[in-house]
């Protein structure tokens, strides 16, 4: 968590809470990012594969 704190635009992340919702953020706005761009985005939700079903 340090590291992330460290990063430039981390100033919020101070627990694993907040890190948490600072990496949720970054990864809707990859999404969103992803969505106007010529490139496909599949979704992989591994909580319920093993390493080689993901």
């Amino acid at each position: 968590m340090s590291k992330l704190a460290a990063s430039h635009g981390t100033w919020a992340v101070h627990d694993l809470s907040s890190a948490a919702d600072h990496l949720r953020f970054e990864a809707d706005l990859t999404g969103r990012l992803l969505d106007v761009s010529p490139w496909r985005l599949l979704t992989v939700d591994v909580a319920t594969l093993d390493a080689n079903e993901a």
